[in-house]
């Protein structure tokens, strides 16, 4: 007997750690229900200046705070 994976609801938070600027990085979805996808996605990318900016997206399972999983981000604008 086999079943598929459960779909764990989630939300995520965002971290500016470094950088000229916050607010350049975008998940999605945000929150929701979902096995294993989420895309990062760079914003207002034209505004940015050169220099190295990061990151930390933190995805929570609101059913088990203490059951987070970090993903570091760098981008580097030359």
């Amino acid at each position: 007997v086999s079943s598929a994976p459960t779909a764990v609801a989630y939300a995520t938070f965002i971290n500016y750690t470094g950088g000229p600027v916050s607010n350049w990085l975008a998940v999605s979805p945000a929150s929701g229900s979902a096995n294993a996808t989420a895309t990062l996605s760079v914003t207002n990318a034209s505004s940015l200046t050169a220099g190295t900016y990061t990151a930390q997206v933190v995805f929570v399972a609101t059913a088990f705070p203490s059951a987070s999983s970090t993903v570091n981000v760098t981008l580097t604008v030359g």
